[in-house]
């Protein structure tokens, strides 16, 4: 209506004018005046109708173009693709037209919105870290799966302190909200540490599993401290005898001998302790194996060899049945690993026996060390393979060894890509088992 009484009023005025002027233009002295005022009274209600005319043809026009318009543009809301109507009106088709380009210039741009907001919600929902957008208040704009695991969150939407149900990691949300600093918090046995960044009015909170550096930076600072534990008591018995030896002048030779026989163990320690603590570090570095092949029947006679005369001191009955087979896994690992356990069965059989079998299982080889020693408790099973764990638990030192032998065979099995499984009672021996898959 607006619009009719626009259109009208314009052409109402543009009539008045018309009038006016004609009058002006065409008026003389001998006319009569009564009679040219009727005739421009017929003119302008002939112009008034026009006008009326005009109007209603200019605006229901208007209407139409209007209207199919916007049925082309409900169309393209719904996603139908749009075509241009037939229209012998030029200027409608060019519209049309108009419209069309737009409407491919829209679509190109929504595909590459489309395909870039795709990636960025493949990227944000497969990464290993946890991410939440939200506000100040603490309302989640954006959270993807990683944090709703590690943050144990139910849902996608509403307050990030209603959505949590753990309570230590609770407080720590609301510490962040608060201070807008990173913390740290324990959740479920894991570390996480929940980093803030400030992004305009609202917060991206990161958050992160450090369980794995924690415990490396621990095990790192334990290994520090018992390594040089360990490293101490071999040097302070050099020293002490050597000292005692040069201070020493009227020492008979059976006690020098004595005295140097010490220094002579202790130094063997100690090259044994650095060896292992070398090879330790060899295999924790190592990310590939090496490939090889080994034959298992001279490797047992070796064995045989390198542990008869120990064994027979102690009277300790030791035997080695492996199969003459050739497996495809380097002969140092395997080495390594018999070595390292036959040795630990020595340390802790003063009578009985130690037994070695090597056989094929399937498509698994595996290593057996059986002895008849002191044995291992159920709650020291995991222990054992930690480092420098014997020289902890045992106060005789003649057991002590280095304490870095099981895991060392840990490390080389787990390298090779094998399993340790581990039968023990105290008291009654140990059996270690380690299997290792092969290709038929």
């Amino acid at each position: 209506m607006r619009r009719f009484v626009k259109i009208f009023s314009t052409l109402l005025i543009f009539e008045i004018i018309t009038t006016v002027l004609v009058g002006f233009l065409f008026y003389k002295r001998d006319v009569d005046l009564t009679l040219f005022l009727n005739k421009l009274s017929v003119l302008f209600i002939f112009l008034f109708i026009l006008s009326l005319f005009a109007t209603f043809f200019i605006v229901k026009r208007e209407e139409e173009v209007y209207f199919s318009i916007e049925a082309i543009i409900n169309r393209i809301k719904e996603g139908e693709e749009f075509e241009i109507p037939e229209t012998d009106d030029e200027v409608l088709y060019r519209i049309y037209s108009a419209i069309k380009r737009i409407y491919k210039i829209l679509k190109s741009q929504q595909g590459v919105i489309e395909k870039e907001k795709s990636r960025f919600e493949f990227v944000v929902n497969n990464l290993n870290e946890g991410l939440i957008l939200m506000n100040k208040k603490g309302d989640v704009e954006l959270i993807n799966p990683s944090a709703k695991r590690m943050l144990s969150i139910e849902g996608s939407s509403g307050n990030i302190l209603d959505l949590c149900k753990d309570y230590r990691i609770l407080s720590t949300l609301e510490g962040i909200l608060k201070n807008g600093k990173s913390e740290k918090t324990e959740a479920k046995g894991r570390v996480l540490l929940l980093k803030v960044q400030p992004v305009e009015d609202s917060i991206l909170l990161l958050v992160e599993d450090v369980t794995q550096s924690e415990r490396y930076q621990e095990m790192k600072t334990r290994f520090f401290e018992e390594a040089s534990h360990e490293l101490k008591t071999p040097i302070t018995s050099i020293l002490g005898f050597s000292e005692t030896l040069m201070d020493s002048d009227g020492i008979d030779d059976k006690i020098r001998m004595k005295f140097i026989s010490y220094i002579h163990d202790s130094a063997k320690s100690l090259a044994n302790l650095v060896e292992d603590i070398l090879t330790l570090h060899r295999l924790e570095k190592q990310k590939k194996k090496i490939e090889g092949s080994c034959k298992i029947n001279k490797l047992g006679e070796e064995l045989k060899v390198a542990f008869d005369r120990v064994t027979k001191d102690k009277g300790v009955k030791f035997s080695v049945d492996c199969s003459n087979v050739e497996i495809p896994i380097a002969c140092e690992y395997i080495r390594s690993i018999l070595w390292n356990l036959v040795d630990n069965a020595v340390k802790f059989t003063d009578k009985g026996s130690i037994s070695v079998d090597c056989y094929r299982r399937r498509n698994d080889f595996v290593l057996e060390v059986k002895d008849t020693g002191i044995g291992i408790d159920d709650n020291e099973k995991d222990l054992v393979f930690e480092r420098f764990y014997t020289s902890k638990v045992t106060r005789d030192r003649r057991l002590n060894g280095t304490g870095l032998g099981l895991s060392i065979v840990k490390h080389t099995v787990e390298l090779i890509g094998g399993r340790i499984e581990l039968e023990s009672k105290k008291g009654k021996g140990s059996k270690f088992s380690i299997v290792l898959p092969i290709k038929r």
